[in-house]
């Protein structure tokens, strides 16, 4: 995969989940084009640099929470 979609993807999966639309795993990965692995990895590589999400039923969504969801990244 080149380096250029994999970002593309990761600012899609950050603005998606700062819109709280993702919906579960399988969702998302639909809507990305790609596996749920790699869901699972987009969503360890932002935790890693600070973003941390969770799945939150009530939204249906994944979502950021404690303080890292206006948190700069430079990821939006």
């Amino acid at each position: 995969m080149a380096l250029k979609n994999i970002l593309q993807r990761g600012f899609v999966i950050d603005k998606l989940i700062r819109e709280k639309k993702t919906g579960s795993a399988k969702e998302l990965a639909e809507t990305t084009g790609v596996t749920r692995r790699h869901i699972f990895n987009y969503l360890q590589a932002l935790e890693e640099i600070g973003k941390k999400c969770r799945f939150d039923p009530e939204e249906d969504s994944y979502v950021y929470f404690d303080d890292t969801a206006g948190k700069d990244t430079g990821l939006h």
